[in-house]
Order: structure tokens, then C-alpha cells, then sequence
């Protein structure tokens, strides 16, 4: 099951969540084909770490407290990291470690045509069951075991594909 929140920040809070994201130093981990051609995913914070270094984030914190609130408290935070994508990096076919996944769509400057949502695949992994269009401020909320991949983005994108992805475990 996959579940779709819209409309949880303002527009100013949906700004400000994707600055935060984009401020945080990360590595280029590979690069395709074309030298713009990009990717990374910065480890932000895991339970290791402990939850209070989202106090360093104060939007992504909010993001957390907000999506806290929606799940009832019922799961405990694992990770979180920030995932960007550029034209030609396709992601394979996977299923998440823990028990859900929030995959938070930051980019306000994403356009609907450049797609770079989520698709979901059946247990079997040879049929989409169904796709999530990218939206900014829009929250993906699945069952980690749900095998899914984020769409492929169209060569007229002109900006990162860039999403932040909670993993949490049920208490």
C-alpha cells in the first residue's frame, strides 16, 4: 500500500526544506555518460548518530516532527539521507531495508513533464502497479519490502531530481 500526503507545508517551508537539502555537503558518488550528468546520496543522519542532530536541520526536523505526527508515533526513526539525481542515472529495481519508507520530494522548481517520480512494482517484480508523480512537499509513505524505483527523468530536466528518504522501523 502506498500512501500520498500533499499539502502538509507552506510554500515558504517547501523552499526552505529543499535549501536545507541542497546546503549539505555531500559527494559526487558516480557520473555518466555526460560530464552533467550527476549523483549522490549523502548519509544524513542514522540512530547512531541519535536523532538530535536533526537539530543542525531545523526544516528537515520539521519534516520529521510532521511525519512523526501523521504515523502516530508507531515507528522509531533508523536513517534519513538525501538522494539527487540528474539525466541518465537510473536507479535499479529494490526493496528497502526496515519497515517503511517516507520519500519527501524536495525540489519546488520541478516541473510535472521532467517526471522523476516513483514507480511500485507487483511481488513478483514484473508488472508497475502503479506510479507517483514528483510533487514538492509531497510525502511517499510505503512498506519497505514494496519493490519500486524512482522514474526515469526526462532530457529536457534541467534541475536535480533530488529527494529525502526517511527509513523507520515499526515500535
Amino acid at each position: 500500500m502506498v500512501k500520498i500526503i500533499d499539502n502538509q507545508f507552506a510554500q515558504h517551508e517547501i523552499d526552505a526544506i529543499h535549501q536545507e537539502c541542497m546546503s549539505i555537503p555531500c559527494t559526487w558518488a558516480a557520473v555518466k555518460g555526460k560530464s552533467d550528468w550527476k549523483f549522490w546520496s549523502g548519509h544524513l543522519v542514522s540512530v547512531q548518530r541519535g536523532l538530535n542532530i536533526l537539530s543542525e536541520y531545523p526544516f528537515i526536523e520539521n519534516v520529521w516532527t510532521n511525519l512523526n505526527k501523521i504515523l502516530a508515533n508507531e515507528y522509531e526513526f533508523k536513517f534519513v539521507y538525501i538522494n539527487c539525481q540528474s539525466v541518465g542515472n537510473e536507479s535499479p529495481l529494490h526493496c528497502d531495508d526496515g519497515d517503511l519508507t517516507v520519500i519527501y520530494y524536495t525540489n519546488p522548481n520541478w516541473k510535472i513533464d521532467w517526471d522523476g517520480g516513483t514507480s511500485f512494482y507487483n511481488v513478483a517484480r514484473d508488472e508497475c502497479i502503479g506510479s507517483v508523480s514528483y510533487k514538492a512537499g509531497r510525502m511517499v509513505i510505503y512498506d519497505s519490502k514494496t519493490a519500486h524505483k524512482p522514474q526515469a527523468i526526462s532530457v529536457h530536466a534541467d534541475d536535480l531530481r533530488v529527494v529525502l528518504v526517511f527509513k523507520l522501523t515499526r515500535k
